[in-house]
C-alpha cells in the first residue's frame, strides 16, 4: 500500500509540475541569486577582505557586475539581485572533488594522478574503458555532495545571522584552488540543476556499475536548490585582472540561453559578438538580437523589423536605448531551407560593460531547427544552440580574416564596407546548405542621430507555403508557431493568445482585451512563435491590418489542461487517483472561426 501511495504522489507531483511549471519570475521582476563562498579542509588561500570586496563588486556592483549586465543585456526587462551570504568551510579536501585520472591523448591511456579523486573515465556497456561510452557516475555523486555540504554549512550561517534567505538560483564560488582545472571537471565553470531523484534513474546517463553514492536534497531552510552555478574565484579574478564574462555566461544559462559555440570541434561561429559565443572577452558582450528575441527581451515587429525589399535602412546600436535593433531577412526559400538572416549594428564601448569589442554592422544567419540537435545528431526538444551538428547561428566573416585578422564588422575605419556576392563565390552570404543566398549588404555611414545607414539588396522574398504550412503548428523543441501561409502582400499581422476564450472575437475586441497577450508582427517574417507552452489550454486569434481596417479573425486552439485552480486539480487528482498523462501533452487542433467585417 505504501508503494502505491508513493507512486501516486510522485505522479501527482509530475503532473502538477507540468501544469504549474517552476520557472524564473516574469520579465521586469526581480530574480534572486544567493552566493556562497566555499573553502575546503586544506584550503591554502582562504578568502581575503580584498577578494570579498571584489566578489561583491563582481556580483552586485552598480556597474561592471553580473546584476548590471543582465539588466543591460535584457534591455531592462529582467533583473537579478545577488546576495553574498559569506564563507563556508567544508570538511573535505580540494582533491576529493578533483578527477582521479588524467587522459594521455598520445597513448590513449588514463594515468592515475589523484588517489582520492572521483573516477572521471568513460565506460562501455561491458565495463571496458571507452571514450565513446558513458561517464562514471562518481563525478555526479561528488558534485551533489559538494552542493549538499555547502548548503548544510550555509544553514549554520543563516541560523547565526537569523536569516531565512529566499532565492531562485545558487552560486558556489570555491576559493583559489591552486590546481589546473580541465573542461568537464567539477570546478570548471558550469550551470546545472539540483537532482532530487533517487540514484536508480542515473544509469540512462551515467555508468553506474560498481559506483556507490547517495543523494541528499540540498536546501537552505525551506528553500530547495533548483538551478545552481559553480565558478571558482580564479575565473572571476586572477592577479590584477577582474572579469565577469564567464560569470555572466553561466548565469545566462540559468535564464535559459544555450551555448553558441560548438562542443565537438571547439569552433566559435558567433565568437565575440555574444556572451554565449565562448570567447573570453575582457568584458561580457551583449547578446545578438536573435538570442534576445528568443529570451523574450526583444520583439519582432517592434525592435526587429523585416526587410521587405531592397533599399536603404537605418539601425540603432544594440548598446543604445530604443530604435530598431535588427533587420531580419526571410527569403522565399525559407520553407525549404529554414534560414533567416539578421543585420544589426554594434557599437565599440572602449572597455565598458556590455559593449561590442569592435564597431560596425554584422550579418548572421539563423536556422532555428538546428538549435535542437542532440549529442546523438538527432532533433530533440532541448534548445542547445550551436553545441552539436549544423549551426543554429553563424556570424559571417570576411575571407581576409585568415590572413589579416578580424574584419567581421562593416565600417569605414577598417575599410570593409560591404559583404555579399550574389554573382560570385567569395565573401558570400550563404544559406545553410552552402548555396548563395543572393543577399548583399553595404555600410553607407552614420546618420546625424548616430544610427548606422545601410543598403540591402535581396532576391525575391515572396514565399510559397507548402501544402498544410499555414496556421498553427507544433515544431521541433515543442514550439507552437503560427504560419501566415503564402505572403503575396506584406502586411502587419496581429496574434493574440490567452488561456481564456474570447467570445465573438473581433479585431477591435482583441486589441482592447486584457485577458491575454497581443503580438504585433509582420507577415514578411512568415511566422510567429508563441511563448513556451506551460501545459495550460490556450486560444490563439490571428488577424491582419488591411486597407481601411482589419481582416476577419481566425481562431486556433492549443489543447492542454484547462486553466483551473490548483485546489480543483488536487481534488480531481485525489478523487480519481491519477491524472492521465496524455491530457498534459500539448496538442494542436484548428478551430477556424472566421468572422465577417460586418460583425466587427
Amino acid at each position: 500500500m505504501k508503494r502505491k501511495i508513493t507512486a501516486f504522489f510522485t505522479l501527482l507531483i509530475i503532473a502538477l509540475t507540468a501544469v504549474f511549471p517552476i520557472s524564473c519570475k516574469k520579465d521586469g521582476e526581480e530574480n534572486t541569486n544567493l552566493v556562497i563562498q566555499v573553502e575546503f579542509s586544506d584550503t591554502e588561500s582562504p578568502f581575503t577582505q580584498r577578494e570579498n570586496d571584489l566578489l561583491k563588486k563582481a556580483f552586485c556592483g552598480e556597474k561592471d557586475s553580473l546584476d548590471n549586465f543582465i539588466y543591460l543585456n535584457s534591455n531592462g526587462s529582467h533583473k537579478v539581485k545577488s546576495n553574498i551570504l559569506g564563507v563556508v568551510k567544508i570538511d573535505k579536501p580540494i582533491d576529493y572533488f578533483m578527477p582521479r585520472y588524467r587522459y594521455d591523448a598520445q597513448s590513449g591511456e588514463y594515468e592515475e594522478v589523484n588517489g582520492i579523486g572521483y573516477d572521471n573515465r568513460y565506460f562501455a556497456e561491458d565495463g571496458s574503458v571507452s571514450g565513446n561510452g558513458k561517464q562514471s557516475a562518481e563525478r555526479f555523486f561528488r558534485e551533489q555532495e559538494l552542493l549538499y555540504l555547502s548548503t548544510e554549512k550555509a544553514v549554520e550561517i543563516c541560523k547565526d545571522l537569523g536569516k531565512k534567505p529566499q532565492f531562485e538560483n545558487l552560486t558556489l564560488v570555491p576559493s583559489r584552488l591552486n590546481r589546473y582545472v580541465y573542461s568537464g571537471d567539477i570546478f570548471h565553470p558550469h550551470q546545472a540543476k539540483n537532482y532530487t531523484g533517487d540514484s536508480s534513474g542515473l544509469s540512462s546517463a551515467y555508468y553506474t556499475d560498481g559506483v556507490s553514492g547517495s543523494i541528499k536534497n540540498a536546501k537552505i531552510g525551506k528553500t530547495e536548490v533548483g538551478s545552481y552555478v559553480i565558478i571558482p574565484f580564479a575565473y572571476i579574478s586572477s592577479g590584477e585582472r577582474t572579469s565577469v564574462t564567464t560569470l555572466c555566461h553561466e548565469y545566462m544559462h540559468v535564464l535559459g540561453a544555450p551555448d553558441l559555440y560548438t562542443y565537438d570541434n571547439a569552433k566559435k561561429p558567433v565568437g565575440e559578438f555574444d556572451v554565449m559565443g565562448g570567447e573570453s572577452t575582457p568584458e561580457p558582450t551583449q547578446s545578438l538580437a536573435y538570442l534576445k528575441y528568443r529570451m523574450g527581451w526583444l520583439k519582432e515587429g517592434e525592435d526587429i523589423l523585416p526587410v521587405t525589399e531592397g533599399g536603404e535602412y537605418s539601425l540603432t546600436a544594440m548598446e543604445d536605448v530604443g530604435g530598431v535593433k535588427a533587420y531580419k531577412i526571410t527569403l522565399g526559400s525559407y520553407y525549404e531551407k529554414g534560414d533567416t538572416f539578421y543585420l544589426e549594428y554594434r557599437k565599440l564601448g572602449n572597455g565598458s560593460l556590455a559593449s561590442a569589442p569592435t564597431e560596425g554592422v554584422i550579418i548572421y544567419r539563423v536556422n532555428e531547427d538546428n538549435g535542437y540537435i542532440s549529442s546523438m545528431g538527432e532533433k530533440a526538444n532541448v534548445w542547445r544552440g550551436n553545441a552539436y551538428g549544423d549551426y543554429e547561428v553563424i556570424v559571417f566573416r570576411n575571407i581576409q580574416d585568415f590572413i589579416y585578422g578580424n574584419h567581421t564588422t562593416l565600417n569605414e575605419e577598417e575599410g570593409y564596407t560591404s559583404f555579399g556576392n550574389p554573382d560570385g563565390n567569395v565573401n558570400v552570404i550563404l544559406n545553410s546548405d552552402g548555396t548563395n543566398s543572393g543577399i548583399y549588404v553595404e555600410y553607407l555611414g552614420k546618420n546625424a542621430d548616430g544610427t548606422a545607414r545601410i543598403r540591402v539588396e535581396i532576391p525575391s522574398i515572396q514565399a510559397v507555403a507548402p501544402s498544410g504550412k499555414a496556421g498553427l503548428a507544433v515544431e521541433v523543441g515543442n514550439r507552437n508557431s503560427v504560419y501566415f501561409g503564402d505572403v503575396s502582400e506584406a502586411k502587419t499581422a496581429y496574434v493574440y493568445y490567452s488561456s481564456k476564450p474570447i467570445k465573438n472575437a473581433t479585431p477591435d475586441k482583441l486589441l482592447k482585451s486584457k485577458k491575454g497577450e497581443l503580438i504585433k508582427t509582420h507577415t514578411s517574417f512568415l511566422k510567429v512563435t508563441l511563448p513556451k507552452p506551460d501545459g495550460i489550454e490556450k486560444y490563439v486569434y490571428v488577424f491582419y491590418q488591411e486597407d481601411g481596417g482589419y481582416s476577419s479573425v481566425t481562431e486556433y486552439k492549443i489543447k492542454g489542461v484547462k486553466d483551473v485552480k490548483l485546489s480543483t486539480v488536487l481534488f480531481i487528482a485525489i478523487g480519481v487517483g491519477i491524472i492521465v498523462p496524455s491530457a498534459l501533452l500539448t496538442l494542436i487542433s484548428r478551430n477556424s472561426k472566421k468572422r465577417s467585417k460586418k460583425d466587427e
